[in-house]
């Protein structure tokens, strides 16, 4: 219940747009990198589908203590963009099964309900780790879902919950689009059945070299303050765009955002080769990525 209300404020917000816009259209905004003030055209503190910065909610964190929202939108958007690294460049590890799995009651119910699993784990933003999760059953597709920490433990758990969630509900709704029509309708707009195509794909993930976990400094990382100082050096800006919550003022809401990262879930069709992320790791060609299968974590 949380989540939702959460989620359904920074959809709100995201609407509205960043506050205190100026007469130039500018918004001011806080850049975390450099540690001073800056300035945002509006255009990218609001949703947007439009070249060559398309926005979403990628980035945005509600949170009554606003250094905990920055922390989470930031991480929000790294996790966004290790996935594009991962589906679009292979760039990760196959997870291997640990003794403590057993010891995770989330890992517990994916057995109980007979779920096969499948895990990788993407540290391109090291040390945080973005784990991606796919559950099959019967050989055929069920969900995928991710989850991001500077532990792994926490970032598996993540990713397993929110796998099993969309699992639940991607199940569930087959279930009774079989014998209601309407429900059947609505599929199409909360579920779509991956191609031929992308299992095909997903297949390719199983020759990624085996993930070797060392939980050493992870809990010292988790509390560390500046979580700029590991990022790449060709990141140059990070920016907290702050919103005006009218609806719940207690709660507060910001975004991340940088112009050298995709500040939205990685779509083919919305993503931008010319962005810094992609020139300065996979660079891809347009004819590369329209050759490349749609991501199945959206």
């Amino acid at each position: 219940m949380k989540k939702a209300f959460s989620e359904a404020i920074e959809r709100r917000n995201l609407l509205l747009g960043g506050r205190n816009k100026d007469q130039n259209d500018d918004v001011l905004v806080w850049d975390i990198l450099n540690n001073k003030e800056a300035k945002l055209p509006f255009h990218v503190t609001t949703y947007s589908t439009k070249l060559p910065y398309v926005i979403d909610t990628t980035g945005g964190a509600a949170h009554f203590d606003s250094r905990i929202a920055v922390k989470k939108g930031m991480l929000e958007l790294l996790e966004k963009n290790a996935m594009f690294l991962f589906w679009y460049g292979r760039q990760g590890k196959k997870g291997v099964f640990e003794d403590f799995f057993s010891e995770m009651p989330i890992y517990q119910h994916l057995v109980h309900a007979k779920y096969d699993i499948q895990f990788f784990i993407n540290d391109f933003f090291s040390p945080l780790k973005v784990v991606f999760t796919i559950l099959t059953r019967n050989g055929k597709y069920v969900s995928g879902g991710l989850g991001s920490h500077f532990s792994y433990r926490t970032a598996l758990e993540n990713s397993f919950k929110e796998a099993y969630l969309l699992g639940w509900q991607n199940e569930e709704h087959k279930l009774l689009s079989q014998h209601n029509p309407y429900v059947m309708e609505s599929k199409k707009q909360i579920h779509v059945d991956i191609t031929q195509e992308q299992l095909n794909y997903i297949k390719q993930f199983a020759t990624l070299p085996e993930y070797i976990n060392d939980e050493s400094d992870d809990e010292e990382m988790d509390e560390i303050k500046d979580l700029a100082t590991f990022l790449p050096k060709w990141i140059k800006g990070m920016y907290v765009i702050p919103y005006k919550n009218k609806l719940y003022p207690k709660l507060k809401y910001v975004k991340v955002f940088s112009y050298d990262l995709y500040n939205h879930v990685p779509y083919n069709k919305y993503i931008n080769v010319n962005q810094s992320i992609n020139k300065c790791t996979l660079k891809l060609s347009q004819e590369d990525l329209d050759q490349l299968p749609g991501c199945i974590f959206v």
